[in-house]
């Protein structure tokens, strides 16, 4: 146990140093995982318990925790990092467990960066089924469908998802503040990207009480449920980011593969695909602003 434990450190310990006698520049080669002598890996997220990895699948994971690296260091938390965190146990007893988005080295925080996750990641189900109304979540009283949502459930705790933007507006309009989980009741106002390339489609929307999400992927990526979890973790798609006041990330321009900017009222940010180039900044930025009318209390184009 001492030995694993020793090693672990060796290794964070050798990247502490390579970080300090380079400028800190990360040496891209060192994984921030030991991956020698790993018995069972296991992962879980805000809404699941830990699963663990099938001994079949064993070698595809350890190839794939091999690649994760220290990339630049954490200038501001962002909504959903560390929602999956992983544990990877040893064979002589040692385990260390950490989030898949950040890892603290020395005293500094460096987001994680690694290759596409494989297919049998896909398979854990790490988040509720969209399609197994059993867990979807029913709509709050007063909704005028008054049956349960196929397509909307916790996400996570404080967070519900929706399936397009009509869903989204006519939750709005209903919302009930002794239900709503997301505090929706409250939301004044929202914006919307307009700018989005053509040939992305709208596949959901993930609203909470800090921000609201809007999520793009390619249209051929969005035939099915298992497209969509593919898409989306080889990192296809664009992510709006409409925060509900001037949230403490806004700041700054472009940063790696993300852009922030502010207007007068709210903060907004835009993930880009991996690799995605941006060739006009102002163009992929505009958006629309949402308002909540005082007389039917639906929201409308401002």
């Amino acid at each position: 146990m001492v030995k694993k434990a020793v090693n672990i450190i060796a290794c964070v310990t050798l990247i502490t140093l390579l970080l300090a006698g380079c400028g800190e520049k990360i040496d891209k080669d060192t994984p921030v995982f030991e991956t020698e002598c790993i018995s069972t890996v296991s992962f879980k997220s805000v809404v699941s318990d830990w699963l663990m990895v099938p001994s079949d699948d064993l070698p595809v994971f350890v190839e794939w925790l091999g690649t994760f690296r220290a990339g630049e260091k954490v200038k501001n938390t962002i909504p959903g990092d560390n929602q999956v965190e992983v544990r990877i146990e040893y064979s002589d007893g040692t385990f260390f467990e950490n989030g898949l988005s950040t890892i603290r080295i020395g005293n500094t925080d460096y987001r994680i960066t690694c290759e596409n996750a494989p297919e049998e990641y896909l398979k854990l189900k790490l988040w509720p089924d969209p399609d197994d109304t059993e867990t979807a979540e029913k709509q709050p009283e007063g909704n005028p469908s008054g049956k349960a949502s196929e397509k909307r459930w916790d996400y996570p705790i404080d967070m519900v998802r929706f399936s397009n933007l009509e869903e989204f507006l006519e939750y709005l309009k209903t919302a009930d503040e002794n239900t709503d989980v997301a505090n929706l009741a409250s939301l004044e106002f929202f914006y919307y990207p307009t700018g989005i390339p053509e040939g992305y489609t709208l596949y959901k929307i993930t609203a909470g009480a800090v921000d609201i999400g809007f999520w793009f992927l390619p249209a051929e990526d969005c035939s099915s449920e298992d497209t969509k979890l593919a898409g989306e973790a080889g990192q296809k798609h664009f992510q709006f980011i409409s925060f509900r006041d001037k949230y403490e990330t806004a700041g700054g321009n472009r940063i790696t593969n993300k852009i922030i900017w502010e207007k007068s009222d709210a903060a907004l940010m835009m993930y880009l695909p991996k690799g995605y180039s941006v060739s006009d900044r102002d163009s992929l930025c505009e958006t629309v602003k949402y308002v909540r009318t005082d007389d039917t209390h639906a929201f409308e184009m401002e």
